[in-house]
């Protein structure tokens, strides 16, 4: 667990320091657990991101060196690759329980 301190007064030694009490993971749940790593892992495409936030400080410093003066407000934009979570999460139990019941049928046409 890691987690950026602010301030002094927010860190404790490691000793202080809690962490959750061990227990077993069922095989089920770690089935489950990688089905859903799995179907949400894709390859790191590092130009499909940009640093915008950097681009608009860039920008307002370019715009006071040259204008001097207040910079005028910039707009922020609305995210619009916003993701429901808990529906793709449905969708992947979904898919795995269909997958399972296929699975399922195939081994009784075997036998």
């Amino acid at each position: 667990m890691l987690e950026l301190m602010h301030y002094p007064h927010e860190i404790i030694a490691s000793s202080e320091f809690k962490t959750p009490d061990a227990r077993t993971v069922t095989k089920p749940e770690m089935k489950m657990a990688l089905q859903l790593v799995d179907s949400m892992s894709t390859d790191w495409n590092p130009e499909e991101y940009k640093d915008e936030y950097r681009e608009a400080l860039e920008a307002m410093i370019e715009r006071k060196t040259k204008g001097g003066g207040k910079p005028a407000a910039v707009a922020q934009k609305k995210a619009t690759n916003l993701i429901d979570l808990a529906a793709v999460l449905q969708q992947s139990i979904q898919e795995a329980a269909s997958q399972s019941r296929k699975n399922k049928t195939s081994k009784k046409g075997a036998a």
